[in-house]
């Protein structure tokens, strides 16, 4: 079988795939066509207020997100670059996440840092690191927001993967399995070697800040359904906590990009809790649009940025071929 025809075949079993999860996420909403035909045009236009807020806050938990991953680079000695130069590379890369397969966002982090002059390897390393401290603390998040059994098991996940992360940096087995990983993959040891030489008190600094660009995000999600829905004001808690469930269970699902149809899925059927399931559905397929457009704000705002790079003259972190 060519390549080619293999890769066609990956990509149609990717889109089967979200097809499914997705009809069966919908279905579980349980909206009949005639329900949304009886919907007035008021019920699809949010209130301008509550949206701008929402806005506001999405769009400075994402650029939280870009600073963060400076500071993590910085903490690491990877590089410092200019604010502009950070956002650029976050953003840009970012897009990758809508392309089948969720590696073409790290790809896109190293190539585009290493034609900034940062070393690809340190940079894709520092947005690992982040990504693993986001999702981690939103684990927790969850657990506080929606205190149930789904928030207890994200809860229990998030503790695991501490527990693991601990066990790989700080003891004596888990030092033997990095030099195992390295020696099946050579490319992985400066990964592994920058991974394992964080400092704890760096590791819980960016654990704090990126629990609180969690808030950040709860707050945005629940001001937005507001704007759709002022009844859901009452459950804020639980309404922040579905961003969060549905953010994680669209990240787990590698086959959807971007976690579409996924993560809608899982909106409607949680807010369809404490909501109309009419309204859930428009809320979560709205949320796409909302997502995706406050995302691409940074970028447009790029040229009212100015400021030189400071990458680094030379890499200080050795490339392994």
């Amino acid at each position: 079988m060519s390549a080619r025809r293999r890769r066609l075949l990956l990509r149609s079993a990717q889109l089967l795939a979200v097809l499914a999860v997705s009809w069966a996420l919908f279905r579980m909403v349980g909206v009949r066509l005639s329900e949304l035909e009886t919907l007035r045009a008021a019920n699809w236009r949010p209130a301008a207020a509550p949206l701008a807020l929402s806005s506001a806050a999405l769009l400075a938990m994402y650029l939280a997100h870009a600073l963060l991953w400076r500071t993590v680079m910085t903490d690491m000695g990877v590089g410092r670059p200019t604010i502009r130069t950070t956002i650029r590379l976050y953003f840009l890369a970012s897009l990758g996440r809508y392309v089948p397969g969720k590696f073409w966002q790290v790809a896109g982090i190293a190539v585009l840092s290493s034609r900034a002059g940062l070393p690809p390897v340190g940079a894709t390393a520092a947005a690992l690191l982040g990504q693993l401290a986001f999702l981690l603390s939103g684990a927790l998040f969850l657990a506080i927001a929606m205190p149930t059994r789904r928030g207890a098991a994200a809860a229990a996940a998030g503790l695991l993967g501490v527990i693991a992360a601990l066990f790989v940096t700080r003891s004596a087995q888990g030092r033997r399995v990095a030099a195992a990983l390295r020696a099946r993959a050579p490319r992985l040891g400066t990964v592994l070697d920058l991974a394992t030489g964080v400092q704890p008190r760096h590791a819980a600094r960016w654990g704090l800040a990126y629990g609180f660009t969690w808030v950040l995000l709860g707050g945005a999600f629940a001001l937005f359904v507001i704007s759709f829905y002022p009844e859901a004001g009452s459950h804020l808690r639980y309404v922040a906590g579905t961003v969060a469930a549905s953010y994680l269970g669209g990240y787990i699902a590698v086959f959807a990009p971007a976690g579409i149809g996924v993560r809608e899925g899982l909106m409607g059927v949680l807010l369809a809790d404490v909501m109309p399931a009419p309204a859930a559905l428009v809320v979560a397929l709205a949320s796409r649009l909302w997502f995706t457009a406050v995302e691409l704000l940074p970028l447009l705002a790029l040229p009212l940025l100015r400021g030189r790079g400071t990458a680094p003259e030379r890499n200080p972190i050795p490339e392994t071929p």
